[in-house]
């Protein structure tokens, strides 16, 4: 595998520090300045070099064309839940999970969207990423490279 850079090197270290190697993206900054687009990035580049895996939640989100067409029918009885009606009536252009607003309980919000985006009447128009964890090839490239090998050999 090729070299890391700094960055990519002191995130992964970041990760390492975590209980399990496991940890939330924006507890993961490498420095201060690094922007959540940045981190992102590096989550990116780590997964495709096999170091890293991540989990992803629907952050912006917009009513699709068959959402459009199910909200014009004039029928009593439409094939989505009561909760799932007022999220395709809430949505207005491109959408966040908090300008549902108090539409549907905050913790079904993300569950309703999922919901509604695998049966096509909404689409993700962008994906956030949540949770880190260290994959068992980057514990073995960290342990190659003398890299904490204490943290790793404990864990």
């Amino acid at each position: 595998m090729e070299r890391l850079k700094t960055i990519e090197l002191k995130f992964l270290l970041k990760l390492l520090e975590k209980k399990e190697h496991r940890g939330h993206i924006s507890d993961l900054k490498p420095n201060c300045k690094t922007s959540a687009a940045k981190c992102d990035r590096l989550c990116h580049t780590l997964a495709k070099k096999g170091l890293i895996d991540y989990d992803t939640e629907i952050f912006r989100f917009t009513i699709s064309a068959p959402g459009r067409m199910l909200l014009s029918l004039q029928t009593t009885s439409l094939p989505v839940t009561p909760d799932e009606l007022k999220v395709l009536r809430t949505c207005k252009g491109s959408m966040t999970l908090e300008k549902l607003g108090h539409c549907v309980p905050d913790n079904m919000k993300q569950q309703l969207v999922e919901a509604l985006v695998s049966r096509r009447l909404l689409k993700v128009v962008k994906l956030a990423i949540t949770e880190v964890q260290l994959t068992e090839a980057g514990k073995t490239w960290l342990q190659s490279h003398h890299c904490k090998t204490a943290a790793l050999t404990s864990a």
